[in-house]
């Protein structure tokens, strides 16, 4: 993945629905941690609206880009509070992507489980409700 030059000509086009500038721009957020950027979790928050907004609308593999930077974003967790969150949404997000007969979502939906606590798993099914019908 490589930063991209001016990333901001694509939020016009995501902004309009345009799916591919939604995947660079998220993409361009995680390209940015080699950049050794000031706040990396600010970083991939905001590449993370619109890999969540390419997800919607998209694939599967833009549902495991969501999950991935979820994973990424919890390695830069502000908080224990923040950590658990990321978590807790990459469960569900695995558990959807299991649901619809991803294999290899539902190997991780397992192993995330089992190293979750009871709180976080609980915090992961109040968000597989949320986002079963968007996603």
């Amino acid at each position: 993945m490589t930063a991209l030059a001016n990333p901001y000509q694509h939020v016009k086009a995501a902004a309009q629905g345009d799916v591919n500038a939604m995947r660079a721009l998220a993409d361009h957020s995680v390209a940015m941690l080699g950049q050794n950027v000031a706040d990396p979790e600010r970083t991939l928050l905001e590449g993370l609206i619109f890999a969540r907004m390419a997800a919607v609308v998209g694939d599967n593999a833009d549902k495991g880009r969501v999950l991935s930077m979820l994973a990424l974003i919890g390695c830069f967790a502000s908080s224990e509070a923040s950590e658990a969150d990321y978590f807790a949404e990459g469960i569900a997000m695995a558990s959807i992507l299991a649901d619809r007969g991803e294999e290899l979502a539902a190997d991780g939906v397992n192993l995330l489980s089992e190293q979750a606590s009871p709180e976080i798993l609980a915090m992961a099914k109040a968000y597989e409700l949320v986002l079963k019908d968007i996603y």
